[in-house]
């Protein structure tokens, strides 16, 4: 049986939102994860740390946990509860800001993405907020040069006088589709570039 990994947020009117952690957990470097740790990190004890982790983490049900830790059930479950909690009511002061690096050349795929976690309160410093959008930065122009070059190959297709007019159709929608994205990246790439200044 596949157990629900989530938390409730309570908000200032009273209603429950109920979030499930297992899809966003998942993700590798998501900013849901980076959240979660940081508030296991800097909000919770160390046994709630620990049991949070091997049940958000470790993909373990409670059962598991006890065993492994040699204690009751009912501590475990009480840990955690207090674990959920602690989550609950820490999420909401926290911001993530992402950056997606889209490649489109054949199929659109997300080659890199670069998320940042912060408490709301601890925003971060330009400083460090100048090392993520340099970096980000720097992917984009390998992007939009790597795109460039593509438009270029497609172009010398285009100009193959033993292609007829129906093969060359679908080249012409392919460089119409990377002169687009192009225009996007450049696009991202100077709102990015203003930060770096």
């Amino acid at each position: 049986m596949k157990w629900k990994r989530r938390i409730y947020i309570t908000s200032k009117s009273g209603e429950n939102t109920a979030i499930e952690l297992d899809e966003l957990l998942d993700e590798e470097s998501g900013y849901m994860r980076k959240i979660v740790e940081d508030i296991m990190v800097h909000e919770m004890t160390d046994r709630q740390a620990q049991i949070a982790s091997l049940y958000y983490f470790g993909g373990m049900n409670v059962v598991e946990i006890s065993e492994l830790l040699g204690v009751n059930r009912s501590t475990v479950s009480r840990i955690l509860k207090a674990a959920k909690e602690c989550i609950s009511k820490n999420i909401r002061h926290y911001r993530a800001e992402c950056i997606h690096i889209i490649d489109a050349t054949n199929t659109p795929e997300v080659i890199s993405h670069i998320s940042m976690v912060y408490k709301i309160h601890d925003k971060p410093k330009p400083k460090d907020c100048k090392k993520v959008y340099a970096e980000t930065s720097n992917q984009y122009e390998e992007t939009i040069a790597f795109i460039e070059s593509r438009i270029r190959q497609l172009d010398k297709q285009l100009k193959l006088s033993s292609l007829n007019y129906l093969e060359k159709k679908p080249i012409r929608l392919r460089k119409k589709m990377l002169e687009l994205e192009l225009i996007e990246l450049h696009r991202s790439a100077y709102k990015v570039g203003k930060y770096i200044d």
